[in-house]
């Protein structure tokens, strides 16, 4: 057996899961539900050979005889789908059995053992649902789309007779690449660049806006997420096909990436509701830059803080190409380690360990991307109760409509549901607005939207 040596990120994971009470603040959990009929014989074997061919899901966690841990590829079969019957259950009941399934740890400490599983629910009418969950150790959220997706490709292959996709490529080649960077001149360089990022002190924003218990009085750093407030809740708000393809469309024009769009309305939000034109927030998928780190699974992608300062006298088009050029040079030294940057930025702005510089993230994933129509479905996020970010926004879909949702996982305690729900009206009049008339400032645009 050839072990492998885990990344930061990966550390980072055992280490929160090995200090939490419960290791389910790790797991992703996701509803798909089917809207016609399908071959449940052929679904499940194409879970099974998804499970086979994406080298991610067979990735096993292990304990050394020295205590530190490693990671492995399995050779044993995935674990057979569990199948339950809930044509006759209540919604009541259905939600209590899905809030059973998130407490429900993986065995053995949740080493060497298979980190996902999928669970097949018969429903009313004739209906059935996956519940699909996996630690966060060996998938990310991309990764879990991915992984539906597959599923999709091979029940497509089988029903139509056709060849199977192409088996997922194995992980280890992102490990080496970390293993190189560590210690190497770009890794200095990188260092070099970020300090300068910080050379005077970023400003703490909240998307709760001034006055909430997370601001320190005084300082321009706010309060931690603190134990009480882990406890999370997730927050669907739809953003229409329509709005969707012109974003899309409006992107291609200025040659930037849509998500650029949503971080602008973010930034605008958080520079006006915080009374700072200084504003950073965190990136969690600066890494996917690639087919290949996409295609490879597991959680290599890193956090990077995006930290913008300009004007509300910009116009919308020259701020969507100010933050389009800043993001692409921040990309080019996302390798270095949020973390490495904190234990420098902390000191020298002598920040005490429980507060913070940010509250916010963001994740754009844009398709589904499904090989064809043979399985109709619309997959949801379901919490896992508990969060150790104080908001975590995705932007993606739940199914093929056109449609993209904003996501709002966010701690109960620390960030305010109306909070959610008044940025994401913000966000659709001011993308709206942003749009037609993109020569307008931010600073109409907002006033216009707010």
């Amino acid at each position: 057996m050839e072990y492998y040596p885990l990344s930061r990120e990966q550390q980072g994971l055992v280490l929160l899961t090995s200090v939490f009470p419960s290791p389910n603040i790790l797991y992703l959990i996701s509803r798909i539900d089917f809207d016609k009929p399908v071959d449940e014989e052929r679904l499940l074997e194409a879970i099974r050979l998804t499970g086979e061919r994406l080298p991610y899901c067979r990735v096993r966690l292990h304990q050394m005889e020295d205590g530190s841990d490693r990671q492995y590829l399995s050779d044993e079969a995935p674990n057979p789908v569990e199948i339950f019957d809930l044509r006759e259950s209540q919604e009541e009941e259905m939600e209590d059995l899905l809030r059973e399934w998130r407490e429900e740890p993986f065995p053995n400490e949740q080493r060497d053992v298979q980190l996902y599983k999928f669970r097949l629910m018969r429903l009313p009418e004739g209906k059935c649902a996956l519940h699909f969950i996996v630690h966060h150790f060996i998938m990310d959220a991309y990764a879990m789309m991915n992984t539906v997706r597959y599923v999709d490709k091979v029940y497509s292959a089988l029903t139509i007779g056709s060849d199977l996709p192409a088996p997922g490529p194995l992980p280890w080649k992102l490990l080496d690449e970390e293993k190189a960077y560590f210690g190497s001149t770009k890794e200095k360089k990188d260092e070099v660049w970020w300090r300068a990022q910080f050379e005077t002190e970023p400003k703490f924003c909240s998307i709760n806006g001034l006055g909430g218990p997370e601001f320190v009085e005084g300082k321009r750093y706010g309060r931690k997420q603190q134990f009480e407030q882990l406890f999370n809740d997730i927050l669907y708000l739809r953003i229409p096909a329509e709005l969707v393809k012109r974003i899309n469309s409006d992107a291609k024009e200025h040659c930037v990436s849509p998500q650029v769009f949503f971080m602008l309305a973010l930034r605008s939000y958080l520079a006006r509701t915080n009374e700072s034109n200084d504003v950073t927030i965190i990136l969690p998928v600066a890494l996917r830059s690639t087919l290949y780190q996409k295609a490879s699974g597991m959680s290599i992608a890193k956090t990077v803080p995006m930290r913008s300062i300009f004007s509300e006298e910009l116009s919308f088009a020259d701020a969507l190409k100010h933050l389009a050029e800043g993001e692409n040079e921040l990309y080019r030294h996302a390798h270095y380690e949020y973390y490495d940057l904190k234990d420098w930025l902390f000191p020298r702005y002598d920040v005490p360990n429980d507060c913070s510089y940010d509250s916010v993230w963001l994740t754009f994933q844009p398709y589904f991307d499904l090989a064809s129509n043979e399985l109709e479905f619309s997959a949801k996020l379901l919490t896992s109760g508990f969060v150790p970010i104080p908001l975590y926004i995705l932007i993606q879909p739940q199914d093929n409509s056109g449609d993209l949702y904003g996501i709002y996982s966010y701690a109960l305690g620390y960030t305010k549901k109306e909070s959610c729900e008044r940025f994401h009206e913000f966000m659709l009049k001011f993308l709206e607005a942003g749009i037609e008339n993109p020569e307008t400032s931010l600073k109409d645009l907002i006033d216009r939207c707010l």
